[in-house]
């Protein structure tokens, strides 16, 4: 169910999917963070960009976020639900719009999926990596 207080910021006005079951990119390695996003997220809803997710990657109807992994957390804790839906737009649409494809790149670094979005991430426009978040690793 979408956040009818989100503002989010979306540069290639790409699909956006309210969704549940993403897996983080990484543990949280901040936990004030996650604390000063859910206070900020319980008062103003989701703003900003959306998490840039693979749809179901490993295919065990979870996808992959490769951004957001303290917004993921802060925002299942602000909704008080761990299935909270969160704002995604999908990796390979952005790489469809620069002719970019990830299922390539993963092939070239032997399944190294990290190896191959941080070569995806390289490919981008940095104005573009920038505003969907995909430029902090």
């Amino acid at each position: 169910m979408a956040d009818e207080n989100a503002v989010i910021v979306n540069v290639l006005d790409l699909p956006i999917e309210w969704r549940h079951n993403i897996t983080p990119y990484h543990e949280v390695r901040d936990p004030d963070l996650v604390q000063q996003l859910r206070a900020s997220m319980e008062a103003h809803g989701w703003q900003g960009p959306p998490l840039v997710c693979d749809r179901d990657l490993y295919e065990v109807n979870q996808d992959q976020a490769y951004t957001g992994s303290h917004r993921i957390v802060a925002w299942a804790l602000a909704q008080d639900d761990p299935s909270a839906d969160m704002p995604c737009v999908f990796i390979q649409d952005i790489g469809e719009h620069y002719s970019i494809d990830l299922g390539e790149l993963v092939e070239e670094n032997f399944g190294n999926t990290y190896a191959a979005v941080e070569q995806f991430v390289a490919l981008l426009p940095s104005d573009v990596a920038e505003a969907y978040g995909l430029d902090n690793g």
